[in-house]
């Protein structure tokens, strides 16, 4: 039967599902594959038993009712797999610092970003960050505005230090470096992969 190679598809995912967060490389990532890894088992779920019943209506000459019932399995899994895909928002989007650190940005504080560069979080907040120690896919930015970019947290730090207010992000990694350093720190957010500090 045509719908027996489908079956593959449901199959391979069941399979692969429980191993995902054996792809992860930091704790958030394990985090949330393992969540997605439920979504996308159940969405599997829901299109093999689609599939399952489309195969037991073709025995019966049903093709039509067959038909119904893949398209409407395909459409559930489809819909749960996507919606599954939430769980990994927070690391492909900064959404979820914004809103944290909203209450602390105000149009006269600074904001620095040290060692790394969330590009969804400008968005976010609708401001601009200072890069500190970072240029990568900003380098030709960083030619244009050179005065948004500080070349070391040495700099950084001397910087920081002369400022009344300043937020800054920074990966967990990081911040324990800073706080060696003397770095004035206060926690405002953090997460398995962020650290958002102000001046304390």
């Amino acid at each position: 039967m045509a719908t027996r190679p489908i079956l593959l598809v449901p199959l391979a995912t069941l399979g692969f599902a429980p191993f995902t967060a054996q792809l992860a490389e930091t704790p958030l990532k394990i985090e949330m594959y393992s969540d997605y890894a439920i979504w996308a088992v159940v969405a599997a779920l829901v299109y093999l038993f689609g599939l399952i019943s489309a195969m037991m209506l073709l025995v019966r000459r049903k093709k039509s009712l067959a038909v119904l019932v893949v398209a409407l399995s395909t459409l559930i899994g489809a819909q749960i797999i996507l919606s599954g895909h939430n769980t990994v928002a927070r690391w492909r989007s900064a959404y979820h610092i914004a809103e944290s650190i909203r209450p602390y940005v105000k149009p006269d504080i600074p904001l620095y970003s040290v060692g790394t560069y969330d590009q969804t979080l400008p968005f976010y907040l609708k401001r601009t960050f200072t890069l500190v120690d970072y240029q990568n896919e900003m380098a030709f930015c960083i030619m244009q505005e050179p005065q948004r970019w500080i070349p070391d947290t040495a700099s950084f730090t001397k910087i920081w230090d002369k400022q009344p207010a300043a937020l800054a992000i920074m990966s967990v990694q990081l911040y324990p470096q800073l706080k060696q350093q003397g770095l004035a720190m206060k926690i405002i957010f953090e997460d398995t992969q962020y650290i958002v500090v102000s001046k304390p």
